[in-house]
């Protein structure tokens, strides 16, 4: 057993890792490996470079939102070492348990612990795990994730102009992303303010159009409407825009949506189609703005353009709502005080992975 907390050892295994930092879950680890790391030792392993035999040099091993593929949970197992299995993802769609759920009930077995990112997440799982550990703990946020990058200069380098509204969309591309809403908002508004606004998307991974047709069908026919920005820094993309759109109707994305998250740090105006996560993050009018339908969307972007928002007192409760609910150096203390628990209990139940 560790005797302070500079003397545990954890592993945290990821997907995937490294540059572009521009992907929801990647993001994520990088934060929590960031808001620890200065306190504990930890070393992350990808999903493609994983050494099982070196897992036996830990405390712990922290496996974040990753499945282990089952022909290797014999050799997890038997390191002996607790696992935390960590939990990023909406996964109840229609009141019916997703076929990830139920794969996830097949290895359950093989976890000391769980770790979710939202209340609401606790509140689904709770029932499956049952007598396992299931703790909630916030991601870390960056506080001024942004920091000092300035609007002017951010344009400068991404090659935007100086004197444009910019509404921006960052993420993946696929069929839950109902991009189909915020083209038809941004049309309609540019034919009343005469083409005072411009959509740029930085997209994180766009799917095969071979697979969704309808992608293809809406990226055509609003071709001229948006221009393709790919960017590694996404600090440059928040600051560089005016306001962000999050039209996302799909519960299995990260919850929360980091992108919102992110952006709100920057204080970033954010907008965000209504559901059952952003409702839990966005006070519609206070921190950022909500919407159902397209009508809705439209009407809060012409406001924000006849300047009758104070986007300057929701920028400040955004970074407030930030600081309050992500702040690293509050946050870190939560995920060790967790390792802590589930070492304890490991030890005190006789490495009760092992069965």
């Amino acid at each position: 057993m560790f005797k302070s907390d500079d003397e545990m050892k954890v592993a945290i295994l990821v997907e995937s890792w490294g540059e572009p930092w521009n992907e929801g879950y990647k993001n994520l680890a990088k934060y929590i490996v960031e808001a620890i790391s200065n306190f504990i030792d930890v070393k992350v392993f990808p999903a493609d470079r994983i050494k099982i035999s070196l897992l036996k040099d830990f405390d712990l091993i922290h496996v974040f939102n990753y499945d282990i593929p089952y022909h290797l949970l014999p050799y997890f197992i038997a390191i002996r070492r607790p696992i935390i299995k960590h939990i990023a993802k909406y996964e109840i769609k229609n009141n019916a348990v997703s076929s990830i759920i139920l794969d996830f009930l097949k290895t359950k077995y093989v976890y000391d612990a769980f770790i979710v990112t939202m209340e609401i997440l606790k509140r689904e799982l709770g029932e499956v795990v049952r007598n396992k550990p299931l703790f909630f703990l916030p991601p870390p946020v960056p506080i001024d994730y942004c920091g000092d990058i300035d609007k002017s200069n951010a344009r400068e380098l991404l090659g935007l102009q100086h004197n444009c509204i910019y509404i921006g969309y960052a993420g993946a591309i696929n069929k839950y992303k109902r991009l189909d809403m915020l083209f038809n908002a941004i049309r309609r508004v540019k034919a009343e303010f005469e083409n005072k606004i411009s959509l740029i998307i930085s997209p994180s991974h766009i799917y095969p159009p071979k697979y969704y047709t309808k992608i293809r069908r809406t990226l055509v026919e609003n071709k001229g409407l948006y221009k393709f920005l790919r960017v590694n820094d996404m600090r440059l993309f928040y600051k560089a825009i005016d306001v962000l759109i999050y039209p996302s109707e799909y519960l299995g994305s990260i919850a929360p949506p980091l992108v919102l998250l992110e952006a709100m740090s920057c204080g970033t105006l954010v907008i965000a189609k209504r559901n059952i996560i952003t409702s839990t993050i966005i006070e519609n009018g206070l921190n950022g703005f909500l919407f159902a339908n397209t009508e809705e969307l439209i009407e809060i972007i012409k406001s924000i353009l006849r300047g009758t928002i104070d986007v300057e007192s929701i920028s400040l409760r955004e970074r407030r709502y930030i600081n309050m609910n992500y702040n690293p150096s509050i946050v870190y203390k939560k995920y060790i005080e967790v390792y802590k628990q589930v070492l304890t209990l490991f030890h005190e139940q006789g490495e009760s992975n092992v069965e």
